[in-house]
């Protein structure tokens, strides 16, 4: 997943996936402070996402210390 910015000449910005090849925010319309806070809130989905993963999950896919063998099973 990719995201990229472009800064317009009005000063504002947008957000665009790479994903799905299009604006996640209205083009033209975000402050720097607002793409900011944007920004943050995605990246909070994604981390809380990945706690929840890893809550789930663990130590599925983690290595073990001695033997370097990723661990397969709870």
């Amino acid at each position: 997943m990719s995201w990229l910015i472009k800064r317009f000449k009005n000063g504002k910005f947008g957000l665009w996936t790479t994903i799905a090849d299009g604006w996640m925010t209205e083009p033209k319309a975000l402050s720097r402070e607002e793409m900011i806070e944007m920004i943050v809130t995605l990246k909070r989905e994604i981390f809380e996402k990945e706690i929840k993963d890893l809550r789930r999950t663990f130590p599925v896919g983690w290595y073990d210390k001695d033997t370097l063998k990723k661990i397969m099973e709870e």
